[in-house]
């Protein structure tokens, strides 16, 4: 287990999947992050890489070959090192290996940056290409948040309050598959929030594919206490608690990338929203996690 603490925040990340797994308020006595019990959900916040989602059948051809692998990708079942350390911060790494490239058959480095400042995480991603070819990937956030900040909060006393009024649209999955339609629902004009209720879910995620603000706070109603969670630029965002569960939880995803649609398997190169990256080339993508 890696820490990260200063006198507002301890701060826990695990070496499998470079998971953060405790945001500890010590003035205020919050734990933020779900607790992962396994009868609902038994994670705390995955790196999805590098797939998002589910694939159609489970796989999808690159260059005449066929291969497979599972929802979301490897990333979260991988154990990544530790490349370098300082006071307030921590890069992980994890790179292609003989199990990922049955998997995945392209080199590549991930890097993983947590910084503390006072009560604000910052989480860099990195991708780089070393290889003379293109790289295709997808990599989205998955982090539960409790809904249980204080001990007698409820689930629907929690709101998901967005950075300004939003005209959301969905990408309808079907809860079966964990595949795309192919069909986009309206969801609101000028929402400026979402209250939280499990019957939200009932049909799993909420996958937005035009969400402007890039900030989402999650509140009680009842209390000052929260988190917003930044992340400008990305093109899709989720909201998910399990579906048909009565879990104290929420997950804010932010993606680069989302499952197939119904037409798939596909061509990796052709996957909806895969990302290209040439050669020698690094992603760069930044969330920020305020708490109080």
């Amino acid at each position: 287990m890696i820490i990260l603490e200063n006198e507002f925040l301890h701060i826990e990340i695990a070496y499998l999947g470079a998971q953060l797994t405790k945001v500890y308020h010590k003035q205020e006595a919050i734990d933020y992050i779900w607790e992962a019990n396994p009868k609902y959900w038994g994670r705390h916040a995955p790196i999805l890489f590098p797939i998002v989602g589910r694939l159609a059948e489970n796989r999808y051809y690159y260059q005449g070959k066929s291969y497979e692998m599972s929802q979301h990708g490897f990333a979260r079942d991988q154990r990544f090192a530790i490349v370098e350390t300082t006071e307030n911060s921590v890069r992980l790494r994890l790179q292609a290996n003989e199990e990922t490239r049955a998997m995945y058959p392209f080199e590549f480095m991930l890097d993983v940056i947590y910084t503390l400042e006072a009560t604000t995480l910052t989480i860099d991603w990195q991708v780089k290409n070393p290889e003379a070819t293109p790289l295709h990937f997808a990599i989205g956030a998955h982090p539960g948040f409790s809904t249980k900040l204080l001990p007698q909060d409820q689930f629907t006393d929690y709101v998901v309050e967005f950075a300004q009024a939003e005209d959301l649209t969905m990408m309808k999955l079907d809860p079966n598959q964990g595949l795309f339609t192919g069909e986009v629902v309206e969801v609101a004009h000028s929402l400026e929030g979402l209250p939280l209720h499990h019957d939200l879910f009932d049909n799993d995620a909420m996958v937005f594919n035009h969400f402007t603000g890039g900030e989402m706070t999650l509140r009680s109603i009842n209390h000052d206490h929260g988190l917003t969670y930044g992340f400008q630029g990305f093109p899709y965002v989720a909201i998910w608690s399990t579906p048909g569960a009565q879990a104290d939880f929420v997950c804010l995803e932010p993606w680069y990338g989302h499952a197939d649609t119904e037409a798939g398997p596909f061509e990796l190169s052709e996957k909806p929203a895969i990302q290209t990256l040439e050669a020698q080339e690094t992603f760069f993508a930044q969330q920020t996690l305020k708490f109080f």
